[in-house]
């Protein structure tokens, strides 16, 4: 595994708490990744807190709720 992936993981594992951010004025691709992301991380660290954080946007709101 490359330096920058192991860097990526030990973050996951230091930080008990972890907030995904995502642009201002997002489209699909934006709230997809960062929802995505989020479920990656809570399925596969439970006992962590994972939150993804951004105005939601009422045209987008059938991806996913922030």
């Amino acid at each position: 595994m490359d330096n920058k992936k192991m860097e990526i993981i030990e973050a996951i594992k230091k930080y008990h708490t972890i907030i995904i951010h995502r642009h201002v004025n997002p489209d699909p691709d934006a709230l997809g990744s960062q929802l995505g992301l989020k479920r990656l991380l809570k399925d596969s660290c439970p006992s962590k807190e994972v939150y993804a954080v951004g105005e939601e946007v009422d045209k987008l709101l059938f991806i996913g709720d922030m």
